[in-house]
């Protein structure tokens, strides 16, 4: 969830520098931006990544428990005979 706001809020940066972008009055300020934005949808790239890493990570732990679980439900239960005693009363 962190990484989905982090990503969220780069995105509404990105459109506010576009913005601002058009905007400019000059082309250095203009270019300046770009370079910002440039930067910013580099990060947007990476949290993307992550969250797929993170979502990756999610449903190999989910796989593994239902697995666990399965095998859990698969097992049998047997008795089996260690000793017997017997015993009268005289």
């Amino acid at each position: 969830m962190a990484a989905q706001k982090e990503l969220d809020d780069t995105k509404r940066q990105i459109r506010d520098l576009q913005r601002r972008s058009r905007q400019a009055p000059t082309v250095e300020e203009q270019h300046g931006l770009q370079e910002e934005i440039v930067k910013l949808e580099r990060k947007k790239r990476t949290l993307r990544k992550r969250i797929f890493e993170i979502e990756d990570e999610i449903a190999e732990k989910r796989d593994r428990l239902v697995e666990s679980l399965e095998k859990r439900m698969q097992q049998k239960t047997t008795v089996t005979l260690v000793f017997t005693i017997r015993w009268s009363v005289v």
